[in-house]
């Protein structure tokens, strides 16, 4: 294309775009921006119809009246560039607001950065509206009486939980009950949990006593040393801890809670402070052994590189927010009646899964091999609570018992029972602790639709047993109290 070409394609695009004028005189020579006919404001269409029509590229610095001014100039230009920098026809021009925002090609670096700097302001904004309770409670109202499954981080879940939201009085008898999905309530209200009719039986007959459930699903001392780590902080009196056969077989725990990559034992660094926290004397080779497989799993299933980023990241601290936006984004408004069932046919309260079995129909006489490191670790929380002021108490939990000429538990065979009998004495020996001996209260209509797992009435009657057996024991701490 020769400049006449250029300067009459120019001149009409002038006349009908910008000056709506198709009679407008406008010679080669005639200034256009210093003679007033266009205004910079028409610069960045008068530049885009340049490189469109001619396939050019108008650099920045050029796009001014020192190369626009007048036809003949603008003629000059386009020659010069598709002299040297010739560009397809079928090229599109960059858009005008790219010539006022960095590109990564010309800027990468600035780039970079500004989006860093837009995803941490969008971390810390969201960070800031989620720190509060009154916030979390719109997505998920919880129940503060017990600890929410939605959080690994058991601080997270202690924040809104009422041992955290609750001031210890001068005069409380304040006692933590930690234990697993059963101690919890599974599938019952919270008032129906076998810590919640503890917590009433003891203040009928001491006012100043309250308990608070701190349960949450696992049958492992790992988990329970890192829910320690948490509570002392509130100042306890008294902390019961839950256990059952599953805490003392190194086959469960290997298999169950140390290794899947879904475990709720993912939370190392409280292992770890807990570790750092023992009193002198306590011997740490297992509990060394039990850190390393922690270690180990923690970065073989990326769950290391999860901490990390938790430790600046407020969205990825916060479970709660991003459970929500996954549920809402991923579950069907069809399926969320589903999901919410309680009392209907997927009631487990409607089910007995134990009832009317005997030995012969379910799995019995497993082999068991004593888990020394889970050992070690139960007498440790014992150490670490006591150097903390803390007095505890050992709740063995109620196993079901399968109906047969005698009753026999499962899932172990009578060597095995006794093998965790004589650990857990062994436990209360050394370290002169109080037992509460629930393994065999309750019958099989007393079980839900799991073996771990109590109906109302058989948590009424654990709740009973605790009560009779830990009075004296608060009593004392009542009277240690005035």
């Amino acid at each position: 294309m020769n400049r006449d070409e250029i300067i009459d394609a120019t001149r009409a695009f002038i006349r009908s775009e910008l000056l709506h004028d198709e009679a407008a005189s406008l010679g080669p020579d005639e200034p256009l921006l210093s003679g007033g006919i266009i205004t910079s404001f028409d610069l960045v269409s008068l530049t885009v119809f340049l490189e469109r029509r001619f396939g050019v590229k108008v650099p920045d610095a050029k796009v001014s009246r020192d190369f626009l001014d007048t036809l003949d100039q603008i003629a000059a230009l386009v020659l010069s560039l598709q002299g040297s920098e010739p560009v397809g026809s079928a090229t599109m021009a960059e858009p005008p607001s790219n010539r006022y925002l960095p590109s990564f090609r010309r800027r990468p670096l600035l780039v970079l950065a500004t989006a860093l700097l837009l995803m941490i302001g969008f971390d810390r904004a969201v960070g800031a509206l989620v720190e509060d309770r009154a916030t979390l409670d719109r997505i998920e109202a919880p129940d503060h009486r017990r600890m929410s499954y939605v959080y690994q981080s058991y601080e997270r879940a202690l924040w809104r939980h009422d041992l955290a939201m609750t001031p210890k009085g001068p005069d409380e008898i304040r006692i933590v009950f930690q234990g697993d999905s059963g101690t919890y309530g599974s599938y019952l209200e919270a008032d129906e949990a076998c810590p919640a009719v503890l917590g009433r039986l003891l203040a009928a007959q001491e006012p100043r006593a309250r308990v608070y459930n701190v349960s949450y699903f696992g049958q492992t001392f790992v988990k329970d040393a890192e829910m320690l780590e948490v509570a002392l902080p509130r100042r306890p009196d008294l902390v019961v801890v839950s256990l059952c056969s599953t805490h003392l077989s190194r086959e469960r725990q290997r298999d169950w809670w140390l290794t899947p990559p879904t475990t709720i034992v993912y939370n190392r660094p409280l292992f770890t402070r807990f570790l750092e926290e023992l009193p002198p004397g306590v011997d740490r080779g297992k509990l060394d052994e039990l850190a390393a497989v922690l270690a180990r799993s923690e970065k073989t299933h990326g769950m290391d590189l999860l901490h990390r980023v938790e430790r600046w990241s407020a969205i990825a601290r916060n479970q709660l927010f991003l459970r929500s936006c996954v549920v809402s984004i991923g579950t069907p408004s069809f399926l969320e009646p589903v999901m919410r069932a309680r009392n209907g046919w997927l009631d487990p309260k409607s089910c007995r899964y134990l009832h009317g079995k005997t030995t012969a129909d379910v799995v019995k006489d497993q082999p068991y091999t004593l888990d020394e490191g889970s050992l070690a670790l139960l007498e440790a929380v014992i150490d670490r609570a006591r150097a903390a002021d803390a007095e505890v108490a050992l709740f063995w939990e109620p196993e079901p018992r399968i109906q047969g000429s005698p009753p026999s538990r499962i899932p172990w065979n009578e060597a095995g029972w006794s093998a965790a009998r004589r650990a857990v004495q062994g436990v209360v020996d050394r370290k002169g602790v109080l037992l509460v001996d629930g393994l065999d209260l309750l019958g099989q209509d007393e079980f839900l639709d799991s073996e771990r797992h109590w109906t109302a009435e058989g948590n009424a009657k654990i709740g009973e047993l605790l009560a009779e057996k830990l009075a004296p024991l608060v009593a004392k701490l009542a009277k240690e109290h005035r």
